[in-house]
C-alpha cells in the first residue's frame, strides 16, 4: 500500500528540469487558484470575501485568512516538487508534456484568463 504523506513531496525536487512545459502549466493553474487577478478564480474570491466581509467581520477576517494560507501552501508546495536537485533517478526519465497533450491544454489554459 503506498502512503501519502507530506514526505512524498520530497520523492519530487526539480522536476522543472525535467519537464519546463509542465511545470509552467501547473504554475498557471497554481495562480488561477490563488485568485491572481487576471485569471477565473480572482472574481469567485474577490465575490466571496465581499460577501462575507458583509455579514461579519470576522467571518471575512476568517476567509482572508484561509485565502492567504492557502495561496501560502500553494507556492510552498511548487517549490518543493518543481525546484531543487532531481532526488530520485526514476525523475530523471520522466517525459514532459508532448505536443498531443499540449493540443489540449492550450484552449484548456486560455479558459483560465478573464
Amino acid at each position: 500500500m503506498n502512503d501519502v504523506t507530506p514526505a512524498s513531496f520530497l520523492e519530487y525536487g526539480g522536476i522543472l528540469k525535467v519537464m519546463p512545459a509542465l511545470a509552467a502549466l501547473f504554475l498557471l493553474v497554481a495562480f488561477s487558484s490563488m485568485g491572481v487577478p487576471g485569471l477565473n478564480g480572482f472574481v469567485g474570491e474577490l465575490l466571496i470575501l465581499i460577501g462575507a466581509f458583509k455579514f461579519s467581520v470576522w467571518y471575512g477576517s476568517i476567509a482572508t485568512i484561509g485565502l492567504v494560507l492557502g495561496a501560502v501552501y500553494l507556492l510552498w508546495m511548487y517549490k518543493r516538487v518543481m525546484y531543487g536537485d532531481i532526488t530520485k533517478d526514476e525523475n530523471k526519465k520522466l517525459k514532459d508534456m508532448t505536443s498531443g497533450n499540449m493540443l489540449i491544454s492550450c484552449p484548456l489554459s486560455f479558459s483560465l484568463f478573464g
